[in-house]
């Protein structure tokens, strides 16, 4: 079976028992617990790589998987744990699943965010506000809107107007990484 025919079994957090089938497009082999991004309907839901086939589809009914979700997948035992709970509470595995999955934001990148740097200090009459907006943005430095605001009470409107006037012009940042934990956060006091 080459990679074009490969089926996988999908299992999406919806009240279903079973996984269903999809072809596997992708040249690397499918992994269980890998989390991928499917068609389901009209909607496109992320489900789970199960690792037993659901079988009872006919192959050309089968929809292409999505590409793979860049998160570590499930591990195996955690898999088998979510069997478990489906048998002895019987209820439907995909809403099991939905129970690890319910958040849907935590699969989708974070948003891109803007800063802004100064374009041409000279293109547009400034006001006092656009004149404390060059001030901090003299030295060249690209600022997040939150930092303008603080700084020097730059609001939304002075921004939009500004970036329209061709004053200052929006720069793609990356994410801040995560704070790093603190250990000595509250601290538990055992008695």
């Amino acid at each position: 079976m080459s990679a074009r025919e490969r089926i996988v079994p999908v299992l999406v957090p919806v009240p279903v028992e079973t996984p269903f089938d999809y072809r596997w497009p992708h040249p690397e082999p499918p992994v269980p617990g890998q989390w991928v991004e499917v068609p389901f309907g009209p909607r496109r839901l992320v489900g789970v790589v199960w690792p037993e086939a659901a079988g009872g589809t006919r192959p050309g009914r089968l929809r292409d998987a999505g590409a793979p979700i860049p998160l570590p997948p499930l591990p195996r035992h955690f898999l088998t744990f979510l069997e478990r709970i489906h048998g002895e509470t019987l209820i439907p595995l995909g809403m099991v699943l939905r129970l690890v999955a319910s958040v849907p934001a935590a699969f989708r990148p974070p948003p891109a965010e803007s800063g802004y740097r100064l374009r041409d200090p000279g293109a547009c009459r400034l006001t006092p506000a656009r004149r404390r907006l060059v001030e901090l943005l003299a030295d060249g430095s690209v600022r997040r809107a939150e930092e303008l605001r603080r700084l020097g009470g730059i609001g939304p409107a002075v921004l939009r107007g500004a970036l329209k006037a061709g004053l200052i012009e929006a720069v793609a940042l990356a994410p801040p990484p995560p704070p790093l934990p603190d250990p000595d956060h509250a601290p538990l006091t055992l008695t």
